[in-house]
C-alpha cells in the first residue's frame, strides 16, 4: 500500500483506522506507564502474599458455606439454603 493510498481524507475521517484516534504520537511515555503500571502491581501482589490466607481460604474472614449462602441469596433465588 503506498503512502498517498493511505493518508487520503477517506482513511482520515475513518473512526477505525489507528491515525484517527492516535494521529502521530510518541508512544515511548505509554510505554513507560505501562512498566510502571506492571511494576506496581507486582509490588502490590507481593505486599499481598503473606495475608493471602486470610482473603483467599477457608481459614480466613468468611467460611465457604457461609459464602455459598450469600451468593445464592444476592443472585436472587427463592430459597437461601
Amino acid at each position: 500500500m503506498s503512502a498517498e493510498a493511505v493518508n487520503t481524507p477517506a482513511n482520515r475521517a475513518s473512526s477505525f483506522s489507528a491515525t484517527f484516534w492516535v494521529g502521530q504520537m510518541d508512544l515511548r511515555p505509554i510505554a513507560l506507564f505501562r512498566i510502571a503500571f506492571g511494576l506496581f502491581i507486582a509490588y502490590d501482589l507481593c505486599d499481598l502474599l503473606p495475608i493471602a490466607t486470610t482473603f483467599f481460604s477457608d481459614l480466613g474472614v468468611m467460611r465457604a458455606p457461609s459464602c455459598s449462602r450469600t451468593w445464592r441469596a444476592s443472585t436472587g433465588s427463592r430459597s437461601p439454603t
